[in-house]
């Protein structure tokens, strides 16, 4: 009779009753002998404890022990048996699930009771592993049910960038379930067929939409390089116009902070805005702050877009500490910030600071 458990080897020996452990008897119907039973070899561990107590009883402390006793009927389902008829139980580890286990040690004489005890243990925590396993795959079936429902009603979409995987695909439900697997089946396959022919119109959609924006991004830009060169060729520093005509250096580049420094309005510059820390809205404006606000709007619409996001903002430079180890105070300002663009799309933000 042979039984097998990945986590235990157990040797079950078959002897007579009388008979001694290791002698194995001839199976029944050979020598006429028919009544036996199954013994068992339980190996476990005493704890220190344990040791103590062995010793105080009179028997072996030894740390690693065996006992044989017979095996329950109850108990067969967590042995494995081998051909020879030899069962043994390693009982100094505990069942947990089929991949781990954790230690076990016995704190007293371990008599065949107890010994027992532990396999009874470990065939519960088998047992209910098994279990939940078992619900486990119920729900797994239940919900695959209802995905393949959603694939037949046209309520699931193939998951995006996700390819048919041999026997399986993957699908978003409409209603919010995302990365579902489904097995392939022959039933499926003209619904499997519809969605990859959705999948790829829209893929086809997407990537036709992004060339569009890629080209309307490109020729806004090529837009922006000639009404600068235009600009910097009308109003542009003779170093700027030299550059352009010889073709040498960054002459966009040049030109772009000849436009920026041209179309800042009088008064702001953009130091006033980098030195602050940070900066929020202004609560509690002062009628100053709101007069130059309201100038600062009116240019902005009549600059044709090339100013843009006027705000009034209470600026702050954090305290710090200067080389020579005095600490200065957190600096606040109120501050008019505006956006100076250029045709190629380059922005400053240049801030006025109002007292």
């Amino acid at each position: 009779m042979t039984r097998k458990n990945d986590h235990f080897t157990l040797d079950i020996e078959r002897t007579a009753p009388g008979g001694l452990p290791g002698n194995p008897i001839d199976p029944p119907g050979i020598c006429g002998e028919e009544n036996h039973m199954t013994t068992i070899i339980i190996t476990y561990t005493l704890s220190a404890t344990g040791q103590r107590a062995a010793l105080r009883a009179g028997v072996s402390a030894a740390q690693r022990q065996t006992l044989t006793t017979e095996l329950p009927d109850d108990l067969i389902e967590i042995a494995q048996i081998d051909a020879a008829g030899v069962a043994t139980y390693d009982a100094s580890s505990k069942w947990v699930d089929p991949y781990s286990h954790t230690g076990r040690q016995f704190d007293e004489v371990v008599t065949a009771e107890i010994a027992l005890g532990a396999l009874r243990e470990d065939l519960a925590a088998m047992r209910a592993h098994e279990a939940a396993q078992a619900a486990k795959r119920e729900i797994e079936e239940r919900d695959s049910q209802t995905v393949i429902a959603a694939v037949r009603e046209g309520r699931a979409h193939l998951r995006r960038g996700e390819a048919v995987y041999g026997d399986s695909f993957f699908v978003d439900l409409v209603d919010g379930a995302k990365n579902q697997r489904v097995y392939r089946t022959p039933d499926l396959d003209p619904f499997l067929a519809e969605l990859i022919a959705e999948h790829d119109r829209v893929e086809r959609a997407e990537a036709a939409e992004k060339t569009a924006k890629a080209a309307t991004e490109t020729a806004a830009r090529e837009r922006g390089v000639a009404t600068l060169r235009q600009w910097a060729g009308e109003h542009g520093s003779d170093r700027v116009r030299a550059m352009i005509e010889m073709q040498i250096g960054d002459w966009q580049a040049v030109a772009e902070e000849e436009f920026l420094a041209a179309h800042t309005p009088q008064g702001y510059d953009a130091a006033a805005f980098r030195r602050s820390d940070s900066c929020a809205h202004r609560r509690k404006p002062s009628l100053p702050e709101i007069v130059e606000l309201k100038r600062l709007r009116e240019l902005v619409e009549a600059s044709g877009g090339v100013l843009a996001e006027p705000l009034l903002q209470w600026h702050t430079v954090d305290a710090h500490t200067d080389e020579d180890g005095s600490d200065d105070e957190a600096e606040h300002y109120a501050a008019t910030d505006v956006d100076v663009i250029a045709p190629t799309g380059r922005k400053l933000t240049v801030a006025r600071v109002i007292d």
